[in-house]
């Protein structure tokens, strides 16, 4: 296998300003949406998610055979927003075609209860809880993943680098990652973030 069949394409163009550059290439095996951009409230950030969903779908139903996961940085925009019912209704396509989703929220909280967004995270297999300091959100983390009444205790406790993890109908378990030198390096974002602010 070639080493540059990796070509991210950051596509800023979705968001209706033009058409895509030539220079994006929606044919590579790691496809980026750059929708950083985008104002924070309002439809813009899960309709432009929404539509990279259905791309993607399109693109994995003509391109059988791949093994797909897919990061929604911020998914409470696609679970908790008008994107949920599309999102839910994909799930079992979602299976068929080798996608692995991986949501990615601060706070389970924000999502309403009655949106079809519940349903997606409770039928989640694996999940991963970090530390939620609000009593109300480790409580939500305790009751909806089925996780032993003292667990909300310990997840509004966690420290930096320790999380709950559960995995199916396994009991949760407390984890510590531990970063190797180079992991530390490349992962701390703090310290990009201060050199960025002394340019």
């Amino acid at each position: 296998m070639e080493d540059d069949f990796i070509q991210p394409a950051a596509v800023s163009e979705m968001t209706g300003n033009g058409e895509t550059s030539r220079a994006v290439d929606l044919a590579g095996k790691l496809t980026s949406f750059d929708i950083s951009q985008l104002p924070d409230d309002g439809p813009a950030v899960p309709v432009v998610m929404a539509i990279g969903n259905m791309w993607m779908l399109g693109r994995l139903r003509r391109e059988r055979g791949w093994a797909t996961t897919v990061v929604y940085e911020e998914g409470w925009h696609m679970i908790g927003g008008p994107a949920a019912g599309l999102i839910k209704a994909n799930q079992k396509l979602s299976r068929g075609l080798g996608i692995s989703n991986v949501f990615v929220m601060h706070k389970g909280s924000d999502i309403p209860t009655d949106s079809p967004g519940m349903a997606i995270i409770q039928e989640a297999q694996t999940v991963c809880i970090y530390r939620q300091s609000r009593p109300e959100d480790a409580t939500w983390c305790q009751q909806t993943f089925g996780l032993a009444p003292e667990t909300a205790e310990t997840i509004e406790k966690l420290r930096d680098g320790h999380y709950i993890f559960k995995y199916g109908s396994h009991p949760e378990t407390h984890v510590q990652h531990i970063l190797s030198s180079w992991e530390a390096q490349v992962t701390n974002t703090d310290e990009a973030l201060a050199a960025a602010g002394q340019r």
